[in-house]
């Protein structure tokens, strides 16, 4: 009778556990963790690939990137950024520091061109004023489709290739 008892509590706490699970989890169809200052921006105390393995063997998590900010939220501050140096511009550009698995990791489409490779070090933005000022090639940028008009470009493949520069000046991004 003991032995009985035991394991009804033993299933039934099994279901109570699997339905909290779900109450919590299910509740989403598509959740998303941030943990900011993924990406690098500031000195990690954990390696990033050890933080990145151990996040994909947690419950119910199917994917990890890096983001300097959070996906799809709207900022009130930019980088002014023009087509040519000098040019005085109104443009200002959200600009987020992501891995190289992010668009793929965040279901993006690609409109044109490619997505970011960690094989590639243009790909690699400089983190410190430092790296960006004795960096020997521009880095690669991935732009949205406003972001393209906003530059003037109304096809975002005609952006393909092209350069723009930070703060109307000669900064190359």
């Amino acid at each position: 009778a003991a032995a009985s008892f035991l394991i009804i509590a033993v299933a039934v706490s099994f279901a109570q556990n699997e339905r909290s699970r779900s109450a919590v989890l299910d509740r989403f169809t598509d959740p998303y963790v941030t943990l900011w200052d993924f990406a690098g921006t500031q000195p990690m105390t954990v390696d990033p690939a050890v933080l990145h393995a151990e996040l994909l063997h947690g419950r119910g998590v199917k994917a990890v990137t890096a983001s300097s900010l959070p996906p799809m939220q709207n900022f009130a501050f930019g980088q002014v950024v023009s087509r040519s140096p000098g040019e005085a511009s109104t443009s200002k550009l959200v600009m987020t520091i992501v891995g190289s698995d992010y668009f793929k990791v965040m279901e993006m489409p690609l409109l044109a061109g490619r997505t970011f490779s960690a094989d590639r070090q243009d790909d690699v933005f400089p983190l410190s004023e430092e790296q960006f000022r004795n960096k020997h090639r521009p880095s690669h940028v991935v732009i949205d489709d406003a972001a393209a008009r906003s530059l003037g470009w109304s096809d975002p493949a005609d952006a393909i290739g092209e350069q723009i520069y930070l703060f109307g000046n000669s900064d190359l991004v």
